[in-house]
C-alpha cells in the first residue's frame, strides 16, 4: 500500500517548463529521454520519496523475509529458498547455479556499461544514463495491423498451425488493443479455460509495441493449446515456465527484424533494443535473486536486517553486475526498495531461467531443428501436467546443468561485440 497508494513522488518540469507532479508512467518515459538534466531530474525526484521513506520499506521487507525464515522453519524446511523451491519441485543447485554461471561470465554486461559510457561521450556514467536508446533517430511508426503481420512473418518457423491459431485471435476479437480509462496498465494475457485468451493490450504504435504483441501472444497460444490438450486441473502452466512460450517469440521477431534490415542505423538500434531486453530480463532478475538469496541467508543465521543492511548487500552486488563504468548517486544503495516482488520470495529467478530455456529453444528452431519445434509444441500443450523443469528437459533444456545458462550468457557476448563493432 505504501508503494501503490500512499507514495508520492517529486515534481520534474514538463516540456512547456512548468513543475508537474510525476508519475511512474511518466518515470518511465523521461529517464530514456536524450535530454541528461530531464534524466537526472526524474531519476532524483522518483528516489526521494523512497529515502524519506526508508526505515519504514526496511521494516516492512525485514518482516516480510523473517516471516519467510520462520515459516520454513516451523514446517522443517532446510532453508526459505528450499521452501519457495518445494512446490515446482527445482533443487536449490538450479537457483545457485544460475547465479555462479552468471558471475563467472559478467565481463560483457561490464564491457556494455563501457560502451554506454563511450557512446553517450560522458565523463562519468550514472544509473539515470542506463536506460536511453544508445541509437537516436529511428523512430519507427508501426501500427496494430502492421505489427500483427510482421509477427506472423516473424513467427513462421513455428509451423503453420501456430500462425493460423494468431489468424483466428485476431478475427475472433481476443485482443484489447488500445488505451482506455480506467484500462490496467502494460500488457496481459489471461487463459479462460473453455473459453479463449483474452490479450490485453495498451498499443503506441511502436517497436516496444510490435515487441509486446508477440510477446502476449506467445502467453495467448501457450493458454489456447494448454485448455485445448489438458483437463481443467492441469491447464495452468506454473510461472516457471509462463515465460518461455512469449520470450521465444521476441527471440524470433529480433531474428526476423535483424535479417530483413538494410539500414545499419536501424539495425543497431534493434541490437541496443535486445541487449537492453537482456539486461533487464536476464541480469538485474539474477541480481535481484541474489539479493534475495543474501539477505534470507542472514535473517537465518540471526543476524539483523534494517536499512543499513539492505543498502551494504544491494550496493555490493550493483558493483558486481554492473562494472566500475558505473558512478554510484546516492540513490543506487536504496534500489532494493522499490522492488515489490521481494515481498514474493524467490520469485525473480524464475524470468531469467525462463529466458536462458527460451534463447535456448528459439536458437534450435531456427536452425531447422525439427526435433526441438515438435517437443516445443508439445510443450505448449503441457500446461502443468509435469514438473516445470522435466516439461523442459522434453525440449532439451536442462535446466539442473549449467549449459543452458552459459549458452545464453555467450549470445549476450556476442550481441555486445557486434553491437560494438557496428
Amino acid at each position: 500500500m505504501i508503494n501503490n497508494a500512499d507514495i508520492q513522488f517529486g515534481e520534474v518540469t514538463n516540456e512547456n517548463g512548468e513543475k508537474v507532479e510525476l508519475t511512474r508512467g511518466m518515470y518511465s518515459k523521461l529517464i530514456e529521454d536524450e535530454d541528461r538534466e530531464k534524466r537526472k531530474e526524474a531519476y532524483k525526484a522518483y528516489y526521494k520519496p523512497y529515502l524519506q521513506m526508508k526505515n519504514s520499506i526496511a521494516s516492512t521487507l525485514a518482516a516480510a523475509v523473517k516471516n519467510n525464515v520462520t515459516t520454513s522453519k516451523i514446517r522443517s524446511y532446510p532453508s526459505a529458498l528450499e521452501k519457495a523451491l518445494f512446490g515446482d519441485n527445482v533443487p536449490k543447485e538450479v537457483y545457485e547455479n544460475l547465479i555462479q554461471a552468471t558471475k563467472d561470465n559478467i565481463a560483457p554486461l561490464h564491457r556494455y556499461s563501457e560502451l554506454r559510457k563511450e557512446k553517450l561521450q560522458l565523463d562519468e556514467l550514472r544509473q539515470y544514463d542506463m536506460n536511453v536508446p544508445l541509437v537516436s533517430g529511428v523512430k519507427q511508426e508501426i501500427s496494430f495491423d502492421e505489427a500483427f503481420e510482421t509477427m506472423l512473418k516473424a513467427l513462421a518457423p513455428l509451423g503453420k498451425d501456430y500462425v493460423e491459431t494468431l489468424v483466428e485471435f485476431k478475427k475472433a476479437r481476443y485482443f484489447d488493443v488500445r488505451e482506455t480509462p480506467g484500462k490496467r496498465s502494460g500488457a496481459y494475457n489471461l487463459g479462460v479455460y473453455g473459453v479463449h485468451p483474452f490479450i490485453l493490450l495498451n498499443h503506441h504504435d511502436d517497436l516496444d509495441s510490435l515487441f509486446t504483441l508477440v510477446h502476449e501472444c506467445g502467453h495467448g497460444v501457450h493458454s489456447k493449446l494448454s485448455s485445448q490438450h489438458q483437463p481443467q486441473i492441469t491447464a495452468r502452466y506454473s510461472i516457471f515456465v509462463a515465460e518461455v512460450a512469449s520470450t521465444v517469440n521476441e527471440v524470433l521477431l529480433i531474428h526476423y527484424l535483424l535479417d530483413k534490415e538494410k539500414n545499419e542505423l536501424v539495425k543497431k538500434h534493434l541490437i541496443n533494443h535486445f541487449i537492453d531486453k537482456f539486461r533487464g530480463t536476464f541480469f538485474t532478475q539474477v541480481m535481484f535473486a541474489e539479493f534475495e538469496m543474501l539477505t534470507h541467508e542472514k535473517a537465518e543465521q540471526g543476524q539483523p536486517l534494517n536499512v543499513d543492511v539492505f543498502n551494504q548487500i544491494y550496493e555490493t552486488l550493483f558493483r558486481q553486475y554492473y562494472g566500475d563504468a558505473l558512478v554510484f548517486d546516492e540513490e543506487v544503495k536504496y534500489g532494493w526498495s522499490r522492488i515489490p516482488h521481494f515481498y514474493r520470495p524467490f520469485y525473480v529467478y524464475k524470468y531469467a531461467t525462463g529466458f536462458a530455456s527460451a534463447i535456448h529453444i528459439a536458437t534450435k528452431i531456427l536452425d531447422v531443428d525439427k526435433a526441438t519445434l515438435e517437443s516445443y509444441l508439445e510443450f505448449l500443450k503441457s500446461g502443468s501436467s509435469d514438473y516445470p523443469l522435466e516439461l523442459l528437459k522434453k525440449t532439451g533444456v536442462d535446466l539442473t546443468t549449467p549449459e543452458p545458462i552459459k549458452n545464453t550468457l555467450t549470445q549476450f557476448a556476442e550481441l555486445v561485440e557486434e553491437f560494438s563493432n557496428l
